[in-house]
């Protein structure tokens, strides 16, 4: 009963606080769109009036893959080009992966774990904020959200069916966005020694292996049969060629993002991105840095690193409430003067009200103190389950350092799942620590007699 009257109050709380967000919002569709949105917004709608998914407005493959698209094509279907029920389903979706999260850290932790797992997600401000937009983040971070809690389940029940299904949604996971695609070769490797560990049959990893299959065998064979090209999206070649070339450019010569992205796409010519040949020539730029200037390329991805741990979901926050702010960079680098200084213009920059800073200014402890607890955790897990300790460290490694061709907090939407499951354990690790510190002084105390 008191699980299910905390389950009710978050639940509450978060509507309470995605209403807020909603009714602060400008009421325009814009408001809830990026550049990104209105490329699914075409396929969702070309496939959704009997077309293909397929863009309207050019004969190239989509830059990503093409799940997201297909889910807003079926919302279309129903409710015609409205942005109000995909919000609503990605709510719920945000809603669900906090839950799940809960479940996952009880699987590992114990019960008591739930209940800090789930407060921490509630008030996050990135399942606050993404639901709002017409972007794949609430999807993709509820599918691999469900992986860990499956994942989860597996390791501290030995449930053959949950690893299944966590195979099962990792390959879901790609066809949503397909950054989850080189971390699948470490969860086999992790998968492997569990199942040696829990002396279950090695046939059981073929199955698991089977089961990343299905989804993404699909995408790909859409894709070869309207593109003629057997991939699940192009997105790797658009992420280092154009985003990250680009960055590279810009630190190098002093010039802004639109000016380097038209050096770089000058290139191209007129082949599609499914041609290999596009690429040759940013290919050949690339290698040219990495032999003549490797330290230039290390700083320009180390420091996108550093933007997806550290960035504030805020941001976003800002870039929904003011339409100002669409087309700005609001970054901390862009920022100028002392720490002090430039944190406080980072965090003002593009806040059309004071709450919007105080929410920012929140976010930052909120994220300080999640990251002290998640180093507790990592340290005193390793002595209690290495193995699994370092499974998480892969996952959020991997997910952070795939983001170095253009860092965003936007990007380190998957990897927040993991850091409150293991902030979690560090929260229940302090509160034991605190007990026990309270009974020693206890214990120490004798009664003297009058």
């Amino acid at each position: 009963m008191k699980k299910l009257l905390f389950s009710c109050a978050a639940a509450i709380l978060f509507i309470f606080l995605s209403l807020v967000i909603y009714q602060n919002t400008p009421h325009a569709k814009e408001a809830h769109c990026n550049p990104d949105s209105f490329g699914y917004e075409r396929i969702a709608l070309n496939f959704a009036h009997g077309g293909s998914l397929k863009d309207p407005t050019t004969d190239e493959m989509p830059p990503q893959p093409l799940g997201y698209p297909f889910l807003l094509a079926g919302i279309f279907k129903f409710f015609g080009n409205d942005y109000r029920p995909v919000i609503l389903l990605q709510l719920q979706l945000a809603l669900a992966t906090i839950f799940l999260v809960g479940v996952a850290a009880s699987h590992l932790f114990g019960n008591a774990a739930f209940y800090p797992a789930v407060l921490l997600g509630v008030i996050n401000t990135g399942f606050l904020v993404y639901p709002h937009f017409i972007l794949t983040e609430t999807v993709l971070t509820f599918l691999l959200a469900f992986f860990l809690e499956r994942f989860s389940c597996f390791v501290s029940f030995r449930s053959y069916p949950a690893l299944l299904a966590a195979s099962f949604l990792i390959g879901c996971s790609l066809a949503i966005k397909a950054i989850a695609l080189f971390f699948i070769p470490v969860f086999f490797l992790f998968t492997a020694f569990y199942l040696w560990q829990f002396r279950m049959k090695s046939l059981h990893m073929i199955f698991i292996i089977v089961a990343v299959l299905p989804v993404p065998l699909m995408v790909m064979s859409y894709n070869y049969h309207l593109y003629g090209s057997w991939q699940i999206a192009p997105t790797m070649h658009e992420n280092i060629y154009v985003y990250f070339l680009t960055r590279v450019k810009m630190r190098e010569q002093g010039i802004t993002f639109a000016d380097g992205r038209a050096q770089i796409e000058q290139t191209f010519g007129s082949l599609p991105r499914s041609d290999s040949r596009r690429w040759l020539a940013a290919q050949e730029q690339l290698h040219s840095y990495f032999h003549q200037k490797p330290l230039l390329l290390l700083t320009v991805w180390g420091l996108n690193c550093i933007k997806t741990y550290s960035g504030l979901f805020a941001t976003q926050l800002k870039n929904l409430l003011n339409l100002s702010c669409k087309d700005k960079e609001l970054t901390f680098f862009n920022t100028h003067g002392f720490f002090w200084d430039r944190m406080k213009g980072y965090i003002a920059m593009g806040a059309l009200s004071t709450w919007v800073i105080l929410a920012g200014w929140s976010e930052l402890i909120l994220m300080m103190l999640k990251y002290m607890l998640l180093m507790v955790a990592v340290v005193y897990l390793l002595k209690r389950n290495r193995a699994l300790i370092l499974f998480f460290l892969s996952y959020i490694a991997y997910f952070a350092l795939v983001t170095g061709h253009e860092g965003c907090a936007r990007y380190r939407m998957p990897i927040e799942p993991l850091i409150i499951i293991l902030a979690s354990y560090g929260i229940l690790w302090f509160m034991q620590w605190l007990q026990s510190r309270s009974n020693r002084s206890k214990n120490s105390q004798k009664w003297v007699p009058a």
